[in-house]
């Protein structure tokens, strides 16, 4: 049996913290010296074997783990704060640093002592208190709509908000029948979606269901404007299934073992659609309860471990609304604007009411997201309207 030795000094030994969605990377060195023995190993992959027979647990993807004499207690080499665990798996401990790489070679004018060096490396945060990787992009965009109001009274952002969102027209509803779809029972959270009840935004009633404003239809038929947008990207990493410890004692596995899955990947990585296309069902980031849509939900590779999830929340000046106009059997009733001094008297529709095609919600919490994410999200987003 070799003797394995942890070769510690500034030529062979680094450590580095990795940059936002970056990884942290420990490289190592071992020297085997099979001390004259003429059984020393010829290739690369007998060493390995040899040195898992002596308790380095080195196998590529899996944590390295090490067994004091090859029997006894095994201990991770080192650890840390994955960037993808949930406050309530944080309080459970630490990640440890998985193998990425190895290499070996003969000690020039040695004929039995290997030279190995391994790369280990984890996407994590070295304490709790660094940056963590997450972050918000903001953009802006617009859309067409169909217009038969305006309101030259509330032109700003707020009060477009306020337009929609308040007592004077037609609430967009409250959501109910809030039901768990999926479980986080490592986070302790739960995923959570509802529905937007229309009855009390369509009453059937032009006091409470018309948009008021100004007409700017002419007979009926709309006039098409532009609405401004505010798209937020919120990006976090999630980890997928990943494998453990090589079942088995030191050198001789019983088996490949299992893939272990988070709760963020259950989440985002196998349910990503669990929020699309649905409206917030609390305020959150200073905007009101339904103002905003999620509107994509994309996964992009880091690394073999690591994927970086964007989720897109989307604020509309209308709040994501349409005006549609009250028709009876395919017509639409007029009212007249006649203006004195004009010659041209206008027909315009006689109630117009809004409908928003977002009728599901969703609910977030904390376990959500990583530890801290949506507390940042917070930070960068604020908008109080």
């Amino acid at each position: 049996m070799p003797v394995i030795t942890l070769v510690q000094s500034p030529s062979n030994f680094a450590q580095s913290q990795g940059r936002i969605f970056s990884n942290s990377t420990i490289e190592l060195s071992y020297r085997v010296d099979y001390c004259g023995d003429a059984a020393t190993a010829g290739t690369l992959f007998a060493v390995m074997d040899d040195m898992r027979d002596a308790g380095v647990q080195l196998f590529i993807g899996r944590p390295l783990k090490i067994f004091p004499s090859g029997v006894g207690s095994p201990y991770n080499y080192a650890s840390a704060y994955d960037a993808s665990q949930t406050t309530t798996e944080i309080a459970l401990g630490k990640v440890p640093f998985v193998t990425r790489f190895y290499d070996g070679h003969l000690v020039p004018g040695s004929s039995n002592v290997w030279h190995v060096r391994v790369s280990l490396s984890l996407l994590c945060n070295g304490t709790l208190f660094d940056q963590l990787h997450c972050t918000v992009q903001t953009n802006t965009s617009s859309r067409t709509a169909a217009a038969y109001r305006v309101d030259s009274g509330r032109t700003s952002t707020t009060n477009a908000l306020k337009y929609i969102f308040s007592g004077s027209s037609p609430e967009l509803g409250t959501p109910e029948g809030f039901a768990t779809v999926y479980s986080c029972a490592a986070a302790g959270g739960n995923a959570t979606t509802g529905k937007y009840d229309p009855d009390n935004w369509r009453t059937g009633l032009k006091t409470t269901m018309d948009v008021s404003g100004n007409p700017i239809d002419v007979h009926g038929q709309a006039i098409s404007i532009r609405l401004e947008q505010i798209n937020h990207t919120l990006s976090f990493v999630i980890r997928r299934p990943y494998l453990g410890d090589v079942p088995g004692t030191p050198g001789t596995p019983t088996g490949y073992g299992t893939r272990t899955k988070n709760c963020l990947w259950t989440l985002w990585g196998q349910n990503s659609e669990w929020c699309l296309n649905k409206r917030n069902a609390d305020a959150m980031f200073g905007y009101p309860a339904g103002s905003l849509v999620c509107t994509a939900v994309n996964l992009m590779e880091i690394d073999e471990d690591y994927m970086k999830c964007d989720v897109t929340l989307s604020f509309d000046e209308w709040g994501h609304c349409d005006q549609v106009p009250w028709t009876l059997e395919g017509t639409t009733p007029p009212s007249f604007e006649d203006v004195a001094g004009t010659d041209r008297p206008i027909l315009n529709a006689d109630t117009v009411f809004w409908a928003n095609p977002h009728q599901e919600a969703f609910k977030w919490n904390g376990n959500d997201f990583p530890d801290g994410a949506l507390q940042l999200f917070e930070d960068m987003i604020l908008n109080v309207v």
